[in-house]
């Protein structure tokens, strides 16, 4: 009886063995259709060898942030998916969540403009006439245009488009698709185009132009649709200067003029504005969700600056002042993070601040996969951004929080100071990138904290 119970057990545990073996085996299917599925769908929109090289230089491990910063001056730092792409005035970089260099080549732009969007970047020369295509880790494709670029733009889709000068026009805007064929020409008689947006969701796009008339600018919004070769709408601005055009979502248009940001559904009518009040917009920044964040004012002139939140409908969220100058901006998990010279400070929309924190030589921001990266003097490191927006008690005890001294209000220190000093405080603004004219006509409107609906 004793052995048929040792053989009873003896079965069982080869079943349980068994059994174990058959789920390992499982698990290791499934994980493989998984990363098929997924290299599949990677390789959709790119060719299989330069999708194998992005996922290859992905997920190989790094040694962890911070990193040394490369030589040459940082003009941008920007994200695609999970990567950061760093611009240098000589070398484009990008590195993946582990502190892994994807890539390093020399561009060779004078003048960069750099958009980015899902796998790729497009890097052009304003005023030039070179345009570089990349992947995460690679150089896909370089075009040499006839003549000068003014402006481009790059969709989810992976059309692209660059706006040129022309011969017997004014303008010229060629579209290529994501296997660099021309698909779509459109040339402006008569107009400049300041501004393209390619749709991340149709075949179409919006093209900005500025035009003058009566000693007075006019500007303009046209739509065109890729397999219609003619113009399907327009909206037009009197007395205003166009900046910038982009889709906000498929059914949602932004413009941003010298006077007020203006929302415009996809056929081009105006839903609502927000009017700077006769305040020069400096900079600006938006998050996926849809919120816009504008910063107005001059500090040479007024020492301060107004930083207004609006929701994707363009109400008011928040609207509040600071007494520094701010060299970068970006809104993430429905906060604002902005820095000044040694500091980093976040806030609420509403204005409330959060932290405010030291760290020395902070020169520029971007958020990607929950991580808020920067660039000091000598280093690009990243923070945790759930941990910096959390409320002070959820913090760990080696962080400062509001009962350590001060209201519940008061903004609380939860970053590693930097081991570095800058004198670089500088950052571009939105009028010296986008229009740089100094002649440009005074706003007189009020100032508004609300939307203001269009005239009947």
């Amino acid at each position: 009886m004793a052995k048929l119970t040792d053989l009873e057990k003896v079965r069982r545990q080869r079943q349980r063995r068994r059994t174990v073996r058959n789920l390992l085996l499982l698990a290791v299917f499934a994980g493989v259709v998984w990363l098929g599925m997924w290299v599949v769908q990677r390789a959709g929109d790119l060719d299989l060898k330069t999708a194998y090289s992005d996922i290859k230089a992905e997920i190989t491990t790094g040694s962890g942030y911070p990193v040394p910063l490369p030589g040459g001056k940082i003009a941008r730092l920007d994200a695609v998916d999970n990567v950061v792409v760093l611009l240098s005035d000589t070398n484009m970089y990008s590195y993946n969540a582990s502190g892994r260099q994807m890539l390093n080549v020399q561009h060779g732009i004078i003048n960069q403009g750099m958009v980015t969007a899902q796998d790729r970047m497009l890097l052009y020369d304003r005023g030039g006439n070179k345009l570089s295509l990349y992947s995460k880790s690679e150089l896909l494709q370089t075009l040499t245009t006839e003549y000068k670029i003014y402006t481009a733009d790059l969709a989810q889709t992976g059309n692209y488009a660059v706006a040129t000068s022309a011969r017997e026009y004014i303008a010229h805007v060629k579209v290529y698709n994501k296997s660099n064929q021309e698909i779509f020409n459109w040339y402006s008689y008569q107009k400049p185009v300041v501004s393209v947006s390619l749709s991340d969701y149709k075949e179409e796009m919006m093209v900005g132009c500025v035009d003058a008339a009566d000693g007075s600018y006019l500007s303009s919004i046209s739509k065109f649709q890729f397999s219609i070769n003619q113009e399907l709408g327009r909206a037009e601005f009197p007395d205003e200067l166009l900046f910038s055009v982009d889709y906000e979502s498929a059914a949602r248009v932004r413009a941003l003029t010298d006077r007020r940001a203006i929302l415009l559904n996809q056929e081009l009518k105006e839903l609502a504005s927000y009017d700077y009040g006769g305040q020069k917009i400096n900079r600006t920044a938006s998050s996926p969700d849809g919120m816009l964040v504008l910063v107005l004012g001059d500090y040479a002139e007024d020492k301060k600056l107004t930083v207004v939140s609006l929701d994707k409908e363009f109400n008011l969220l928040g609207k509040f002042t600071v007494d520094h100058d701010i060299s970068d901006i970006v809104c993430a998990e429905s906060h604002v993070f902005l820095t000044s010279k040694n500091q980093l400070e976040i806030y609420e929309p509403g204005g409330t601040q959060l932290v405010s924190n030291q760290i020395n030589g902070i020169q520029k921001i971007c958020p990607a996969g929950g991580q808020l990266y920067y660039v000091s003097v000598s280093e690009l490191d990243s923070m945790n951004i759930r941990e910096m927006i959390a409320p002070p008690e959820e913090t760990s005890s080696g962080k400062q929080t509001a009962s350590d001294g001060g209201s519940s209000g008061d903004a609380v220190s939860l970053l590693p100071e930097s081991r570095e000093e800058s004198d670089d405080d500088s950052g571009s603004s939105l009028e010296s990138e986008l229009a740089g004219s100094s002649s440009e006509p005074t706003a007189e409107s009020g100032e508004s904290d609300s939307p203001s609906e269009p005239e009947a």
